[in-house]
């Protein structure tokens, strides 16, 4: 295991609280190489430079598990959670959100649209491979979640300004209790992207407990 909970913030762990086990272990992964890319877009410096670690990254989860280089904590991780969620393509899930950020990357002016298709395309990456391990039959929903965290994540941590994006948003469908973990992991980064007070903890800690 990475053992990569204290690198995330505080309220990813706190949504990683609501799961249990492997779906745990799974979330905390993907979370943790969506962030490791995230510093290579969002710190700035030379988009080439980004690009060849996108295509890095793309090279190592196109080949099979025992061609991949040895001693990246991520990729073993990957292959340990490959044989736990058989059912899921994980590489593949991880290419969603290389693409994700190599979108970014490719285009200096991050229109609505390239925000939105950025949004999407870690939804997939990230919230579907969760929802598909906890047998969620509405998948459609949980990537609405994660579409929706992604854009609030995004326009908190970079300059885009997203807000004909995100304001007026229809209200979506309550997530079953077992994946409050993502619907935690949306409403904290709306809470981050609107600037958050001292309220934010506890506001975040009522919906983990009722949902609402």
């Amino acid at each position: 295991m990475i053992g990569k909970d204290a690198a995330l913030d505080p309220p990813k762990r706190l949504a990683l609280a609501y799961l249990k086990g492997d779906i745990r272990r799974l979330l905390a992964f993907l979370l943790t190489f969506d962030a490791r890319l995230s510093k290579i877009v969002l710190r700035g410096g030379e988009a080439v430079i980004g690009q060849m670690r996108m295509a890095w990254w793309r090279d190592v989860l196109t080949k099979p598990a025992a061609k991949r280089p040895q001693g990246e904590p991520l990729i073993a991780e990957l292959s340990v959670l490959e044989k736990q969620f058989e059912g899921n393509d994980l590489a593949a899930s991880l290419l969603s959100v290389v693409d994700a950020w190599d979108l970014l990357l490719a285009h200096e002016d991050w229109s609505d649209e390239i925000c939105r298709q950025h949004a999407e395309l870690r939804a997939k990456g990230i919230f579907c491979p969760v929802g598909q391990a906890l047998n969620l039959a509405d998948i459609k929903t949980v990537q609405d979640y994660g579409t929706r965290w992604a854009l609030f994540d995004l326009s908190a941590k970079s300059d885009a300004n997203l807000a004909a994006s995100l304001t007026g948003s229809a209200t979506l469908p309550r997530l079953p209790r077992k994946a409050r973990a993502l619907s935690l992991l949306t409403m904290a980064a709306r809470q981050q992207y609107l600037g958050g007070n001292w309220q934010s903890g506890i506001r975040l800690m009522a919906h983990g407990l009722t949902g609402l």
